[in-house]
């Protein structure tokens, strides 16, 4: 006859059989869990790392070799590199010196430290009409810019023509246009201001994107 010792000792040790067993499982579940959280984690970094614009200006300074130089920027850390100054005389884009073209060639060059920056050059064109969009086109191709930045501050502001904010909006719609046609990938930006009575004197903002 067997022992009731017998059956508490087999009783016990299926106990502690399905104890290990269960502990396992959670265990496993737990690995999967932080697995799957660190998963998230990661594919979280990925996309704000993918969707984040770090948009860096550099403005070439006249004649003066002893500010910062095309060299000297860190192209790793923009995601996007805006230089200036390109002015418009009589619709032609001109730069300022002889020397802004060689800088704008060795600030070109940083693409070989970071091939996916989109390199744009800005101006203030407030002065310009629809007949300088192709001389901008021209530039673009000749000095191979991604893009354009318009900085004009501010139109209609400060006792300006208030139609100049008509004006700003159809200049970037012309040129919009152009590019479609033309079928072109390009950039186009624009340096706005921030404070409300300045947007709401200089801007159409639904008539901008």
């Amino acid at each position: 006859m067997v022992s009731s010792y017998f059956y508490r000792a087999m009783a016990l040790m299926l106990t502690v059989g399905a104890l290990s067993k269960l502990q396992k499982m959670e265990r496993r579940e737990q690995a999967r869990s932080e697995k799957f959280a660190k998963l998230l984690e990661y594919e979280d970094k990925k996309e704000k790392a993918t969707s984040q614009h770090v948009v860096c200006y550099y403005k070439i300074e006249k004649n003066d070799t002893k500010r910062l130089q095309p060299e000297d920027i860190d192209a790793t850390l923009c995601t996007h590199l805006i230089v200036g100054y390109v002015e418009v005389r009589h619709d032609f884009m001109l730069p300022r010196t002889i020397h802004d073209l060689d800088r704008f060639n060795r600030t070109m060059a940083l693409k070989k430290k970071n091939a996916k920056m989109k390199i744009s050059f800005w101006g203030d064109w407030r002065e310009s009409n629809g007949g300088f969009i192709f001389s901008l086109l021209h530039f673009l191709d000749k000095y191979k810019f991604d893009g354009v930045d318009f900085d004009w501050e501010f139109p209609a502001w400060n006792g300006a023509n208030p139609l100049e904010r008509f004006y700003f909006i159809l200049l970037l719609k012309e040129l919009r246009f152009v590019i479609e046609q033309a079928k072109r990938n390009l950039l186009i930006s624009c340096a706005v201001a921030a404070h409300i009575a300045i947007i709401d004197t200089s801007y159409h903002p639904g008539e901008m994107v």
